[in-house]
């Protein structure tokens, strides 16, 4: 099965494993209709899983401080803090990354 999977739809590359599979004689023509749907729930799992590991970083929680080190603010997001904040999202990253205070002093960690 030579297929480029990454730049199809759902449908259409389910489609195309089944035809493979039932040409290869894997599986036999009357049986795609009950292997469709464990596909389409592989191909979920696979999608869900590649997008986990892209986004997961950016959807921890996180924790605002002071200098002094208090807890000043909790967010779901950087994407949150960064709006309720009005602060890049990148440099909240940088900051907890580096371990450092931004230049406003604020200190951001993961709770």
């Amino acid at each position: 099965m030579n297929v480029e999977l990454n730049d199809m739809n759902q449908d259409r590359a389910v489609s195309m494993i089944l035809r493979d599979l039932t040409m290869m004689g894997l599986i036999p023509e009357e049986s795609k209709g009950e292997i469709r749907p464990y596909l389409n729930a592989l191909w979920v799992a696979g999608w869900e899983k590649g997008r986990e590991s892209v986004v997961s970083p950016y959807c921890k929680q996180l924790g605002q401080y002071n200098k002094a080190g208090k807890l000043i603010n909790t967010f779901k997001s950087i994407e949150e803090a960064s709006r309720q904040t009005g602060f890049s999202t990148r440099g909240i990253h940088v900051s907890m990354q580096e371990n450092r205070a931004m230049r406003q002093g604020w200190v951001w960690k993961h709770l």
